[in-house]
């Protein structure tokens, strides 16, 4: 703030006894400006301490020291009632809100209510300039020197070329010291510039700022005089949009011929076909669709004599032969035949029926599996609270119940219920939401109420929380075994329901809130899952929280974060926080300790989840001492392949006891998959959309699986993975032979080595 008040009065070229006023008013734009502050939570200091969001009208529409007219009704008649005067800031408690200090031509200070600054015709009368000079002399009579003068007269002084004054004892004075200071930006007010692109042309150029050789046609031409040139063309252009620019011959001529081929044609996108076309004289007549030939009768497989009108992306129309767009749009000329009832013509009957029949079937399965996501990770997912409470009772447990009491428990904080009868205040938006049911990838029941973001404008920036990569934890792990570091996991409890909501909203609720609640309005103080800022609003809180504890973020991973550090010895290390929206993975000599005092200090924490990691990312980890005495870490995928083996026996079984026998594990397997079998030439009947589904549900485990370790099954996986569109029974038989083999070896594990393993 003080280098803000040396430039204001700098600039304006104030006297010098004004600072104080100065500072005043700069503390008031301080207070009243929103900074990137974790503290602050994305609010003004004013509004963070007293809770007042404040006013900045009388602070825009005066600058420092600036020319103003003030009422002075003191002032006789016939004389003007407006004198003329320097704005010094806002006059707090001295009238209303809009209230200033004003510097009179005399030298006092007042304050008054009725200002109001130069008009443009005042500032360049010249009548008005000499009212100003007298007024500036006048001033620097009354109060002395300007700041500008008084800096002057410092330089002079230092370059010996006046008596040295402010020296005394050999320390140089406080005035001196501060010239000497090194200049820093003030972050505080820098005027963002706007984010202006460049008009480009298709080759990165500037338009209309080429080189001269790119408006030349290079023809040499002579005049009347004899003088010898180049003929220079300039074309103007009118686009789509309105938008008119001026281009040379060219700059026009290389954009053409970037949009053909060698041979000059161009390949635009079909936009549609409009109409249809045939030669009588060469297409088939119905009559002689047929031909006989020795193996029996079949249908004629031509297309001569058709042509389709085609109009293309850059709204141009084209007849094309029949057999030319049946290779490239088969698709979209056989609807088009359907559509205009051609389809039973001899070009169209040969090939059409198949074309549709395919089509119809793929994107029918495509479409039941994916409105029926019945199931996850093996388990079956309720719809609503009755079927949760149904498959409760079908499981012999309350999983489902206990997860959506605990949700709706921890939802209160993040919301604000009103009376009823009182309704939201103006500028709150109003939104909606819905319970969605889910299993984590340890196969624990969650239950959350999310906003319906779906219905809401997609935000101009990133809607997501951060991740840390799995490549990135396994790097840690071996950073902490190779510097003897520990390492500790904590799990923030209700991590969104912790961060400052950025937007205005409010709901209406139903009756998941309560009988007694329901019909209230509740404004929304805090990020909801399912809203479509609530990941960012998140990471911006999380983060702010890193740079405020001291933590860079990695160059090599944003959600690695880094800080400096000395272990009791006095080794210098880096000690480290991974990201992973909100589970937090701390390297560092004691990471439990700084978690619960730093971390702890600004987010609520779960207690059960602080620790050494057993589980993280769905896989074992466990710290083992090796048979040369160091330590180190060991990752294992056997807790989650026996949790997913579990489930594929629950769900056969339980298609046994409904009379379904078709599939089943393998008693024993020595391989994921036979070598000599062809998952893209399997022929065996088409899964039905439940099965289809629960092959889709199969595979994602497996994939996960391999993201644990499991490289054994990654060729295996990969292959069953390319044939989600159409699976079929074969598919799945050996889907479920993976399992079996998984379960013959189900405690594989690698390890991270430390120093004195590997002899560093």
């Amino acid at each position: 703030m003080k280098e803000a008040v040396r430039r204001d009065m700098r600039d304006s070229n104030c006297p010098f006894v004004f600072w104080d006023y100065c500072v005043e008013r700069r503390a008031c734009v301080n207070n009243l400006t929103a900074k990137d502050s974790f503290q602050l939570h994305g609010q003004t200091p004013q509004t963070e301490v007293t809770g007042d969001p404040g006013d900045i009208s009388n602070l825009c529409c005066f600058g420092w020291y600036e020319w103003c007219y003030a009422m002075n009704k003191n002032i006789a008649f016939p004389h003007k009632k407006e004198i003329l005067g320097r704005v010094l800031g806002p006059a707090t408690g001295m009238g209303n809100e809009m209230c200033q200090w004003v510097l009179q031509g005399n030298g006092t200070v007042i304050s008054r209510r009725t200002v109001r600054p130069l008009k443009t015709e005042e500032i360049h009368l010249p009548e008005e300039e000499q009212k100003r000079q007298l007024y500036d002399s006048l001033i620097e009579k009354k109060h002395g020197p300007s700041f500008i003068k008084l800096e002057k007269d410092l330089d002079s002084e230092e370059d010996g070329t006046t008596t040295n004054a402010h020296m005394s004892n050999g320390v140089a004075s406080e005035e001196e010291e501060d010239h000497w200071e090194l200049y820093k930006d003030d972050e505080q007010f820098a005027q963002p510039m706007p984010d202006v692109e460049d008009q480009l042309d298709i080759h990165g150029h500037l338009i209309n700022q080429q080189p001269a050789y790119n408006l030349l046609l290079n023809l040499e031409i002579r005049n009347e005089s004899g003088e010898h040139g180049k003929v220079v063309q300039r074309i103007v252009i009118e686009f789509n949009d309105g938008a008119i620019k001026e281009y040379g011959a060219t700059t026009i001529a290389k954009n053409i011929l970037t949009q053909v081929d060698d041979d000059g044609f161009s390949s635009p996108m079909l936009k549609a076909i409009v109409d249809w076309r045939k030669d009588p004289k060469t297409a088939v007549r119905k009559k002689d669709q047929y031909v006989q030939s020795h193996s029996g009768r079949r249908q004629r497989k031509t297309t001569k004599g058709w042509e389709l009108k085609i109009l293309w992306s850059d709204d141009s129309y084209s007849w094309i032969d029949l057999k030319y767009m049946k290779e490239s749009n088969p698709v979209n000329v056989a609807e088009f035949a359907v559509a205009k009832k051609i389809d039973n013509e001899p070009a169209f009957k040969w090939w059409v029926p198949y074309t549709i029949r395919k089509r119809d079937v793929i994107i029918s399965a495509v479409k039941s599996r994916a409105r029926k996501t019945t199931h996850k990770y093996g388990a079956e997912l309720p719809t609503s609270v009755a079927h949760a409470k149904r498959l409760d009772a079908q499981n012999g447990n309350n999983l489902w119940i206990t997860a959506l009491q605990l949700e709706m428990t921890q939802l209160g904080i993040a919301i604000e219920l009103q009376d009823h009868g009182i309704q939201a205040p103006p500028g709150w938006s109003k939104v909606s939401g819905h319970l969605v049911w889910d299993v984590k990838i340890d196969f624990t029941r969650k239950a959350r109420w999310v906003l319906d973001g779906h219905k809401t404008p997609d935000p101009t920036c990133s809607q997501y929380a951060g991740v840390v990569s799995r490549e990135r934890v396994r790097i840690a792990f071996t950073y902490a075994a190779l510097n003897d570091l520990e390492v500790c996991v904590v799990d923030i409890r209700n991590a969104y329901l912790q961060a400052p909501s950025s937007q205005k909203d409010y709901i209406v609720c139903g009756p998941e809130f309560g009988l007694e609640n329901v019909g209230k309005v509740a404004l929304i103080h805090c990020a909801i899952y399912g809203g479509k800022t609530a990941g960012r609003n998140f990471r911006n809180h999380l983060r702010a929280c890193m740079r405020h504890l001291g933590f860079k973020s990695c160059p090599a991973d944003p959600d690695v974060w880094m800080r400096p550090a000395i272990k009791a010895d006095g080794q210098e290390y880096w000690e480290y926080i991974l990201l992973y929206t909100d589970d937090c993975l701390r390297v560092s000599e004691h990471p439990e300790q700084t978690l619960r005092n730093q971390v702890g200090k600004y987010f609520l924490l779960k207690d059960k989840s602080i620790g050494p990691p057993k589980i993280y990312l769905g896989g074992n980890v466990r710290q083992v001492t090796l048979d040369h005495g160091a330590k180190a870490w060991a990752f294992g995928s056997s807790s989650y392949v026996q949790q997913a083996i579990k489930n594929v026996e629950k769900y056969l079984n339980d298609c046994h006891t409904a009379g379904d026998n078709r599939f089943k594990i393998p008693a024993s397997a020595r391989t994921p998959m036979r070598t000599s079998y062809r998952a893209k030439l399997d022929m065996s009947p088409e899964l039905e959309p439940k099965d289809a589904l629960y092959y889709m549900s199969l595979i994602g485990i497996l994939r996960w699986i391999v993201e644990l370790g499991r490289v054994d099954i990654c060729l295996e996986c990969s292959i069953l993975l390319s044939q989600l569109a159409i699976p079929r029974f074969g598919h799945l038989c050996w889907d479920m032979t993976k399992y079996e083999f998984l379960c013959s070896k189900r405690n594989y594990s690698s390890t991270k080595f430390s120093t004195r393993t590997i002899g560093l």
